[in-house]
């Protein structure tokens, strides 16, 4: 097996893009193992392009060319929905923060911090 330098190319994108889901999703072990799996799949894929067609073949798709662009489109809907999941924690903990810090200024007066 002969490595190609598009193989390298795609696996250094992928090294880079796994660290930053890590550090972005560092206490969501789900989104982690999704990544991780998401990630792995596509090393795995990068190294042996010859699989692409035994499992196209295996799963019904003409070609592997097809089945990278129908589990890209599954992965990029997922990873959508993960961001979403994200906004909105982020969403309700700041409206937290507002209402804890609204009451707070009733609390002592309306006083400016």
């Amino acid at each position: 097996m002969s490595i190609h330098p598009i193989q390298l190319i795609l696996l250094g994108g992928i090294a880079i893009s796994l660290v930053l889901a890590v550090k972005v999703l560092r206490h969501q072990l789900m989104g982690r193992l999704f990544f991780l799996a998401q990630f792995l799949v596509g090393a795995f894929f990068v190294l042996v392009p010859e699989q692409t067609e035994f499992m196209a073949k295996w799963v019904g798709v003409g070609r592997g060319a097809d089945l990278m662009f129908y589990l890209f489109i599954v992965f990029t809907y997922m990873s959508g929905f993960c961001v979403l999941a994200k906004f909105r924690t982020l969403e309700r903990t700041q409206t937290r923060l507002v209402r804890e810090m609204a009451l707070g200024n009733v609390r002592f007066g309306g006083e400016k911090p």
